[in-house]
């Protein structure tokens, strides 16, 4: 997957944590994982490993229980947040690496 193609599942991630009707953060967190990111599976030489690494993380916390429902369900709204955060990170970082590409 390109640069441009991960940054906008990222984009597209960001922009679901605000506009998700979804109440919980849990279930945000869900919704832009199981919608937007999910699919990234391959790595990228313009993108850093430590990136890809965070992405990685990234899914073995939300899919650590089985089904990311169930994972996420089980977060506390603490965790839920983190993680959320660490998607507008990851998505920042994907912006620098993709205007630099350009």
């Amino acid at each position: 997957m390109s640069v441009e193609s991960v940054w906008r599942r990222f984009f597209k991630a960001v922009h679901g944590c605000v506009t998700c009707n979804k109440p919980s953060l849990q279930n945000r967190l869900a919704c832009v994982y199981e919608f937007d990111i999910a699919g990234i599976d391959n790595e990228d030489d313009e993108i850093p490993a430590v990136i890809w690494g965070r992405i990685a993380s990234l899914r073995s916390a939300v899919t650590s229980h089985g089904s990311i429902e169930a994972t996420t369900g089980a977060m506390t709204t603490e965790e839920a947040a983190r993680w959320l955060h660490e998607v507008v990170e990851i998505f920042h970082d994907l912006a620098r690496v993709h205007c630099s590409a350009e």
